[in-house]
């Protein structure tokens, strides 16, 4: 067994973290740090990424919803009835055990939300956790993971840059592969696997409120400029509303293909002014709307 996990291993075996108060304690803490580092967290969000200020106050804003929903959703009064409903003649028939330990490997993606979302359910169901994490120049992960170790006990987090095996571990655990899956160890039933690199596809039907559709769609696409794994890569759209749907898109796209947001947005460049050539040949398809960071196309034959 590796000795760089032995503590997580020891408090995941004795049920460390399957204590109720223990647990609102440690979220607590972990919550405290991020607000203290709100403005250091933001500034390496757009540092590194280059979003939107509103963007980046809202990646920081929904891990932190996430760290107080999580702690919020911790009862001691009822984890102490639920642990002694056989003393009452009551079975506890929605109690559950803590798998023991959780393997988090977060996509740098808006990472501070990626890690946070799965970091804080992980620790409020019971289980330790380890945060494996590529090595990056990025501000974000460094500094996220400095706050996540400094805030949470070490005996239950511990974070490593090297790949983590089911026989390092050495116990029973979960794997949250946000990368997708290792192809030198698939994946078992139980582990989380975001497939980022498949296609997205959206679908609008004839009854959807087309405005709202429209409105999430080009948020989705044109947001976090452009390079968000879960923006829409193919929107179907029913014949029947296509014509009213591509006008609320154009209404919706217009800023945000016209204003960088910032000096690190750039714009289509030679690739860009190349594809737009290449789709308006005949047959192809039509270009609906067009701005200097990017356009709205009605493909017509793929």
């Amino acid at each position: 067994m590796a000795k760089p996990f032995s503590k997580v291993r020891s408090a995941a075996i004795d049920g460390r973290a399957h204590n109720p108060f223990y647990k609102k304690v440690q979220l607590k803490k972990l919550h405290d740090k991020l607000v203290d580092s709100a403005t250091e967290i933001q500034k390496a969000i757009a540092d590194d990424t280059g979003h939107r200020p509103a963007e980046v106050k809202a990646e920081y804003w929904l891990a932190m919803r996430c760290v107080t929903e999580t702690y919020k959703s911790i009862d001691p009064e009822q984890h102490l009835k639920d642990e002694y409903a056989i003393a009452r003649s009551k079975d506890a028939r929605d109690a559950r055990e803590p798998v023991g330990i959780v393997v988090i490997e977060p996509t740098l993606h808006t990472f501070t939300f990626s890690l946070l979302c799965a970091l804080g359910p992980a620790l409020a169901a019971g289980n330790c956790i380890i945060v494996q994490v590529e090595q990056t120049m990025l501000k974000t992960p460094r500094l996220v993971l400095e706050i996540i170790e400094c805030a949470l006990d070490n005996d239950i987090v511990y974070v490593t840059s090297k790949p983590v095996t089911s026989a390092d571990i050495g116990h029973r655990h979960v794997r949250v592969l946000q990368n997708g899956s290792s192809s030198e160890e698939p994946p078992l039933d139980n582990h989380l696997v975001s497939r980022s690199e498949g296609r997205v596809v959206a679908v609008v039907e004839r009854d959807a409120d087309l405005q709202a559709a429209a409105d999430a769609l080009v948020r989705a696409r044109f947001g976090l400029r452009g390079k968000s794994p879960y923006a829409p890569d193919v929107v179907l759209v029913n014949e029947w509303v296509k014509k009213d749907f591509l006008s609320a898109v154009v209404q919706c796209s217009i800023q945000f293909m016209t204003e960088a947001g910032n000096d690190a947005a750039a714009p289509r460049g030679k690739s860009g002014k190349m594809f737009l050539d290449e789709v308006t040949k005949e047959g192809l398809s039509r270009i609906v709307s067009s701005g200097e960071y990017g356009m709205v196309v009605d493909i017509e034959d793929r």
